[in-house]
């Protein structure tokens, strides 16, 4: 099943802190998650007053930073947690 977000939603996949880890981490449940993840999915941009869209600022792929959302949304894809979040809670891009 694929997964397209709408407006300026993103589908995006945690991944840990330091991209040179690779190993397996249990986390307990209290333990905050790494809030820096891939874009998986971009919707098509959020629609202005006047009608026309705003794009969003990232693309598939992109590395972000992101603010935790107060209710997350997890979703099981293949597997795999991703979070759908909105644009806005992304706080930077990481450009290598």
């Amino acid at each position: 099943m694929t997964v397209l977000p709408l407006h300026d939603l993103l589908l995006v996949k945690r991944t840990s802190e330091d991209p040179k880890e690779r190993r397996i981490q249990l986390l307990k449940q209290d333990e905050p998650k790494p809030n820096r993840g891939v874009v998986l999915q971009v919707g098509p941009g959020k629609q202005l007053d006047n009608g026309t869209i705003r794009p969003v600022c990232v693309k598939v792929g992109d590395t972000v930073v992101f603010h935790e959302p107060y209710r997350p949304h997890i979703e099981i894809i293949d597997g795999q947690e991703a979070l759908i979040i909105t644009e806005s809670d992304l706080i930077a891009k990481l450009v290598p």
